[in-house]
């Protein structure tokens, strides 16, 4: 009650002026993927991940915040708004769930490392990436779970669905100690990963002739 409560207050004194409101309803209408039914949120934090030796953050795979789903929300058909800043987060889960409906914002994005530490505005406006960021705070809404790394972005994410007074349940997969040294992975790290999986792949499938 009281996380909600506070939700709304500083919803109500942070509120936005009319010409930021109308910019946010014309992005959603333009470009929110459609949520139908019972949805799943998963927040991929990548680009900006910390790749420090005394405090390594891990690339995680998409693997890790699906396997930690339960079944009814990872089985045929489940829908899924993926939240990344990483292009390749989504080409990973298209290619190794594709039985999942997958839904995702149509944006520029970077892949892996490729814009650096210090850029983080992959469409070159300020403005648009403010705007998405808002536009998803409100699409998040119509979705009653959460699944996610450490990240101030997955807690504001979370108060925005909780503020609509329905349960939303949460799993955070970066453990109890996210900035451990063991967690040190780069994205080319996380690419060797993936093809030793495609390796794994063909030879379940393969049948001797």
């Amino acid at each position: 009650f009281y996380e909600r409560l506070d939700f709304v207050a500083s919803s109500y004194v942070t509120r936005q002026q009319q010409w930021l409101r109308k910019n946010i309803v014309d992005y959603i209408v333009a470009h929110a993927p459609p949520l139908n039914g019972r949805c799943t949120v998963m927040h991929v934090r990548r680009a900006d991940v910390v790749l420090h030796k005394r405090v390594g953050r891990r690339y995680y795979p998409v693997s890790d915040y699906v396997d930690r789903l339960p079944l009814e929300r990872r089985a045929k058909g489940s829908t899924i708004l993926l939240l990344t800043d990483d292009q390749n987060a989504i080409d990973e889960a298209l290619e190794f769930y594709p039985d999942i409906r997958w839904q995702y914002f149509q944006r520029k994005r970077y892949r892996g490392t490729e814009g650096g530490w210090e850029s983080q505005i992959p469409s070159g406006s300020p403005r648009l990436e403010v705007i998405i960021m808002l536009s998803t705070f409100q699409v998040v809404k119509q979705c009653d779970f959460l699944v996610h790394g450490k990240s101030g972005f997955a807690r504001a994410l979370y108060a925005s669905m909780a503020a609509t007074g329905k349960p939303v349940r949460t799993i955070d997969i970066s453990g109890k100690n996210p900035f451990d040294t063991k967690n040190v992975m780069t994205d080319v790290d996380l690419a060797s990963l993936l093809d030793k999986r495609r390796q794994q792949d063909k030879f379940k499938t393969f049948t001797p002739t």
